[in-house]
């Protein structure tokens, strides 16, 4: 049976974010209303120029890379997707996941976060679902935990990243339910054994025996290969 995640991600802003858009959405009283979100492709870049980073480091060209970087971080069905950063307030509080909910952001109007009308101010939290397809292979699952852990580097007791998309804006980024430091280290391992061999490590013939996720067997998370909260896998 394959499996997918759609794991729900908090962001924390330290920095005033920029450049934020509007979306009409219904309230749970029935009203109409406005709240800010940014695009999904404001964090997968991220995700992707941190992939371009660590290429670069190791003398890779990104066209010579044997893991599937496009069908992972690219377009497509079978990449992996990030929805809309949407704002915790209380006009998106009949869609957000159990933790934003949680949150006295929730209970605020989306106006006592803003500075003017395209503008987040330090504090606000965004939040949004990372989504991955049934078909999630054991080379994608290593390109995507390879690209989390580079783009959110530990600061403290937390992880980081900054927006480049919204002004460089930097916040805190939750991803304990998401990134498991045993997979992350098996996934930085298989990286290394990819742009040394100069092959997948699926490929290799010591990755063909068994019955692991491999290649292009699909990869389950609930076996561990990396992420560390079962309960965000959905059928």
């Amino acid at each position: 049976m394959t499996t997918r995640l759609r794991q729900p991600v908090l962001l924390t802003l330290l920095d005033p974010l920029h450049g934020v858009e509007g979306e009409r959405v219904i309230t749970d009283q029935g009203t109409m209303a406005t709240a800010p979100y940014l695009p999904g492709v404001t964090l997968l870049d991220e995700l992707r120029a941190a992939v371009a980073r660590r290429l670069a480091r190791d003398g890779v060209h990104p066209d010579t890379s044997p893991l599937p970087l496009d069908a992972t971080l690219g377009v497509g069905r079978d990449a992996v997707t990030i929805e809309p950063l949407r704002l915790v307030c209380v006009e998106n509080a009949w869609r957000l996941p159990r933790d934003a909910g949680d949150l006295p952001h929730a209970n605020r109007p989306a106006a006592t976060f803003l500075d003017g009308y395209t503008t987040l101010l330090p504090g606000s939290v965004l939040v949004t679902y990372l989504t991955t397809p049934a078909t999630l292979t054991a080379d994608q699952l290593t390109v995507l935990l390879v690209a989390l852990d580079d783009a959110t580097p530990r600061v403290g007791p937390g992880r980081r990243c900054h927006l480049s998309r919204a002004g460089g804006a930097a916040c805190l980024i939750d991803l304990d339910a998401v990134l498991d430091p045993a997979g992350v280290a098996e996934a930085r391992e298989r990286w290394d054994t990819a742009h040394t061999a100069g092959v997948a490590p699926s490929h290799l013939p010591e990755a063909d025996a068994g019955d692991g996720p491999e290649g292009d067997q699909p990869a389950s998370p609930a076996a561990g290969a990396g992420f560390a909260a079962p309960d965000g896998w959905m059928p």
